[in-house]
């Protein structure tokens, strides 16, 4: 039992450890994210600057009469669109950013900054996976512990061997076991197997 007690502990820490590896994974999933907003941003502002400029001239052209309002209007609209989409993507990204901040306890600005968190070392970071991955240590504890409760139930199915002795001295003198009548000697020795 002690040590079925000893397994039971260790398996709650590793299963303590195994929620912290999963918070782990969110965060890198959130950095992923991240990264992806980022770069959709950049897009983005990429295409508003491209749109601004379409936009301006086509104010130009529609000043000297070359195109009529509504295709003013319509590059506008597109502008606009661009716009609202760029600053969706912005807010998103922020508020991915402020999770992961959550997450981590660090102040993080951008996909940039979070790169110092989840980019280690290839090999030490696949040998640590390796060795110390909570889920994994948590199976092989869960099967320690299947194996203890195994062992203890298959012990009630082992035999049992009791030896019990007792020296009596019971009559009218010292002299035990005289005739086989009197003073008979009540000493005994027992040797029980059980199963």
């Amino acid at each position: 039992f002690v040590k079925k007690a000893k397994l039971e502990a260790k398996k709650a820490e590793l299963e303590k450890e195994d929620a912290k590896r999963n918070i782990y994974a969110n965060a890198v999933s959130l950095f992923f994210a991240i990264s992806s907003l980022q770069e959709s941003e950049a897009a983005y502002i990429a295409a508003l600057q491209s749109a601004k400029s379409s936009l301006d001239k086509a104010n130009g052209l529609y000043a000297e009469g070359f195109i009529g309002v509504y295709e003013v209007e319509n590059i506008k609209s597109k502008y606009y669109e661009i716009s609202a989409d760029a600053i969706e993507i912005k807010n998103k990204k922020e508020t991915l950013i402020n999770t992961l901040w959550r997450v981590s306890g660090l102040r993080i600005e951008s996909a940039d900054d979070a790169k110092v968190l989840f980019w280690p070392d290839k090999e030490a970071a696949i040998k640590e996976a390796l060795e110390q991955r909570e889920d994994i240590v948590a199976v092989k504890t869960l099967l320690d512990i299947g194996d203890e409760e195994i062992r203890y139930a298959k012990s009630k199915f082992y035999p049992t061997l009791d030896f019990v002795a007792a020296a009596k001295r019971v009559g009218d003198s010292s002299k035990l076991d005289g005739d086989g009548f009197s003073n008979k000697d009540k000493s005994y020795a027992l040797i029980a197997l059980g199963f």
